[in-house]
């Protein structure tokens, strides 16, 4: 029985365009999901979490290039914004104290 792991380990890198299309490819052609990750050198459980969360959620399901990019698209979008203080008397009174030298060190 062939493993399904590929030999070298990289750095955890996002999955290009090109690597979408591979794996939707792949699908069509009824190639398993480890197939795919060897194919592209990346991890099976990559390749299974990219097709689990990007599926359509029209008709059966499946697995569809522009519907995953465009989710990639907006999931990289909304992560890591930072989030302003809504109070704006908090946020004021937040400035005014870093600028006077203090920090959130001190506060402990």
């Amino acid at each position: 029985m062939k493993k399904c792991t590929s030999k070298k380990a990289k750095k955890y890198t996002h999955l290009k365009l090109t690597e979408r299309e591979e794996i939707a490819i792949g699908l069509e052609n009824g190639m398993k999901q480890c197939e795919i990750a060897l194919m592209l050198g990346r991890s099976p459980s990559s390749v299974s979490r990219e097709i689990k969360r990007n599926r359509s959620t029209i008709g059966k399901g499946r697995y569809r290039v522009s519907w995953a990019q465009f989710q990639a698209t907006e999931r990289k979008k909304h992560s890591h914004k930072r989030k302003r203080i809504p109070q704006k008397k908090l946020r004021r009174f937040i400035c005014k104290w870093l600028k006077e030298g203090y920090s959130t060190v001190n506060t402990k």
